[in-house]
């Protein structure tokens, strides 16, 4: 058959794998679209390989990085501090990735910066690395149970009642 074919009703294809094979005249990627057991395929067949999948109960697989459930439960890749599953159209190294089991990493410039782990702690990428704010950016305050080290780093403290010289080495507990 050439040209077009025109229907009122159904065009049916009937195989053990059906398909209908969709090929342009400019020699760019040619595509079908197939169904076998029990999946609705879409295919480049130009570079061989399933873009979309449709099973047979309803998961919706993007090639074999990700696939959204029946449920709409989005299951991405596992990504990279380099390439983030969750990154940006236009800046791919900068995102949230799978570190590790129950484990999520943020990364900007490629590099992992933050994690959060299996028990909510929020963690720099390495030890000693990683300022929390900066000079010109800072959080208004901060509230913590316990500051650990000697506290021969610490600068700019003022105690609430005015005092100074507080010694970090004793058992006190002070606020600041």
């Amino acid at each position: 058959v050439t040209g077009a074919i025109t229907s009122t009703g159904n065009l049916t294809i009937t195989n053990t794998a059906p398909a209908l094979v969709l090929v342009d005249s400019d020699h760019n990627s040619d595509f079908n679209i197939q169904a076998s057991g029990g999946l609705l395929n879409f295919n480049d067949s130009t570079n061989s390989a399933t873009r979309i999948s449709i099973t047979s109960d309803g998961k919706v697989n993007f090639g074999s990085v990700a696939r959204v459930e029946v449920d709409g439960v989005f299951k991405a890749p596992n990504g990279s501090a380099a390439t983030p599953a969750y990154n940006f159209l236009n800046d791919n190294d900068n995102g949230m990735f799978r570190a590790t089991t129950n484990t999520i990493g943020f990364s900007t410039a490629g590099t992992e910066r933050m994690r959060i782990d299996s028990s909510g702690h929020v963690l720099p990428a390495t030890d000693s690395t990683y300022n929390i704010g900066s000079n010109s950016v800072r959080f208004a305050n901060g509230y913590f149970d316990t500051l650990y080290g000697d506290g021969s780093n610490l600068t700019g403290i003022s105690s609430v009642g005015g005092a100074t010289g507080v010694d970090f080495n004793d058992s006190v507990k002070a606020r600041f």
